[in-house]
């Protein structure tokens, strides 16, 4: 089963999180106990309804990304600490190898799904491989996925513990994920993330290939620096840290949300 965080963490359980972080790599690199449904929950269908937060800050616009990104960071750390519920809809899938069982959740119970997992067994399992979706231009499709990332060292102690997550956005709803926001960056070198900070990998021109980057700090962008292609991040994951200008966005995000259309 999937581990709840401490409450006053503000953020998914242990840092560990690494092998759903290698999941997400390996795919990158590539390219770039739950209970039967009760009669209840299986009338709940992926967009029945408008979602509070999703009211709140769509639809996308660029103009508010760092808000926006904000905001559905701390719905899916809300999420996240709500525990396990019942799923509303299941699939079986290959998007993770060991993991073949996708399960949806409506966790908040507002009657629109927006918590998905990926586990070993149809019965459920421990897994590292979850997150949160929302559907922001309200089309039934999701259009901005959380996944989990891990946890590591952050500012504000020795021993102060951050919980960080990747989210991949449609920024155009053309149905193919073309911007990544990574919170795990480290700009002062110190080994510890810092907080405030998110890094920001685009495909600007939509043609499936990373060709900008930005770092925005508590609101204030800066263009991220580029040499020999190579865009520096300074983020903590070595995956990352290694994504060039042209490298292909990989299609782990849009594989996700085709899933979670498909789940019943």
């Amino acid at each position: 089963m999937q581990r709840r965080p401490p409450r006053r963490s503000g953020g998914p359980g242990k840092g560990g999180a690494r092998a759903g972080a290698a999941a997400f790599v390996a795919v990158l690199s590539a390219c770039l106990g739950l209970l039967p449904a009760t009669p209840a929950d299986a009338d709940i269908t992926l967009a029945s309804k408008t979602p509070r937060i999703v009211a709140k800050v769509g639809p996308y616009d660029d103009r508010r990304r760092s808000r926006i990104h904000t905001a559905l960071n701390a719905e899916y750390l809300r999420l996240w600490e709500m525990g396990l519920r019942t799923p509303v809809a299941r699939a079986k899938t290959k998007t993770f190898k060991g993991y073949p069982y996708l399960n949806v959740e409506d966790r908040n119970r507002d009657g629109t799904a927006d918590f998905y997992s990926y586990t070993p067994k149809a019965a459920g399992g421990h897994t590292l491989e979850f997150g949160a979706f929302f559907d922001l231009a309200g089309d039934g499709t999701p259009d901005w996925i959380v996944f989990n990332g891990g946890s590591a060292l952050g500012e504000g102690g020795a021993f102060k513990i951050v919980y960080w997550s990747h989210h991949a956005i449609d920024r155009n709803n053309d149905g193919r994920f073309d911007t990544l926001v990574v919170d795990c960056v480290d700009l002062d070198g110190n080994g510890r993330i810092d907080p405030g900070v998110s890094a920001w990998f685009y495909d600007a021109n939509f043609d499936g290939k990373f060709d900008a980057a930005e770092h925005i700090v508590k609101g204030k962008v800066t263009r991220i620096a580029v040499k020999n292609r190579r865009i520096d991040a300074k983020t903590a994951m070595k995956t990352f840290q290694e994504i060039r200008i042209g490298s292909p966005f990989g299609t782990l995000f849009d594989e996700i949300a085709r899933d979670i259309r498909a789940a019943r």
